[in-house]
């Protein structure tokens, strides 16, 4: 799955890709030549920018079920969310809370 910021947006519009797909996590910045402001801000309600690994944030699973919307309230999704949490604890790749680590992927469009 992917986290997705368009920083075109004023609003920056972020949202879910492929949210059944929990094999995969990252975060992809959609951005315009030398722009890269704004993900900060994109990602504060979601968890945020990670200051000690460059290009990395850390996503947690509430905002990850918010942006899943409908499917949050489904118990098999809830169920996987949970295994892929599990899994990236195992590697290291979570916080204290439980927030994900995802690679920050930038693309310029």
């Amino acid at each position: 799955m992917d986290v997705t910021v368009d920083l075109h947006d004023p609003d920056a519009n972020t949202k879910l890709v492929d949210p059944t797909d929990f094999a995969h996590f990252r975060v992809v910045v959609l951005t315009s030549a030398g722009r890269t402001t704004g993900l900060a801000e994109a990602l504060k309600d979601l968890g945020g920018i990670d200051t000690e690994v460059e290009d990395h944030a850390f996503i947690t699973p509430h905002g990850l079920r918010t942006l899943a919307g409908g499917l949050a309230d489904d118990p098999h999704w809830n169920a996987s969310l949970d295994g892929m949490i599990a899994y990236a604890s195992s590697k290291g790749w979570t916080t204290e809370d439980g927030a994900i680590r995802a690679h920050i992927e930038w693309v310029e469009r």
